[in-house]
């Protein structure tokens, strides 16, 4: 038996961030990452750790399904096609 279970993840998503004019990093992912750099490679790491250690990943990595969340860490949504 199977069970979905949801959670709301609160803040917006990297899509609306990138449509900023200026699309800096919120303050939140400044303080934990310090750079967009290190969130991409924090992101890499994750999508890595998912297929060669878990055999489970997101299949659909786009901006609009990663959230920045209000206390610097980051959501991925959508995991539907896993």
């Amino acid at each position: 038996e199977r069970v979905l279970t949801c959670e709301w993840l609160a803040g917006p998503q990297l899509l609306d961030v990138f449509r900023e004019s200026t699309a800096a990093l919120p303050r939140p992912q400044a303080k934990r990452f310090g750079s967009w750099r290190r969130l991409y490679a924090t992101l890499h790491k994750c999508w890595g750790a998912q297929i060669f250690r878990q055999g489970e990943f997101h299949t659909d990595p786009h901006p609009g399904n990663v959230v920045l969340l209000e206390d610097g860490r980051v959501g991925l949504l959508d995991w539907g096609q896993t």
